[in-house]
């Protein structure tokens, strides 16, 4: 009777609270378009610049989301980046340094929102 006592007091282990994620609808509807020679080598270029397929780029297009290219990417990564290792010299600069390098850090901040990623 012992060993009923015991695994009366073991408690189940609590349900995790937050939902599954929803289910991503497969993409199976298709869409034949006809297009001029200039045309789809616009699209593919979009394409190609951002790393997508053609389905996808046309998909964001229409439907008004962003194509950020991977230039874009990879520009505003490493604008971060040197921000980063300025922000880190700044702890040591001298006060002429420091003025270089907070002049630096905001040029920096306005192309980050110039880019607008």
């Amino acid at each position: 009777m012992a060993d009923t006592k015991a695994m009366s007091t073991v408690r189940p282990k609590p349900r995790n609270p937050r939902p599954p994620p929803p289910r991503r609808q497969s993409l199976t509807a298709r869409l034949n378009l006809r297009l001029r020679p200039a045309e789809l080598d616009l699209i593919c270029g979009d394409a190609d610049a951002a790393g997508l397929s053609l389905s996808e780029t046309v998909r964001r297009r229409y439907l008004g989301l962003p194509i950020a290219s991977r230039i874009d990417s990879n520009a505003v990564r490493e604008l971060r980046r040197q921000g980063g290792l300025l922000k880190y010299a700044l702890g040591s600069a001298n006060s002429n340094e420091r003025h270089k390098i907070v002049s630096i850090l905001e040029r920096i901040r306005d192309l980050l929102d110039e880019i607008a990623l």
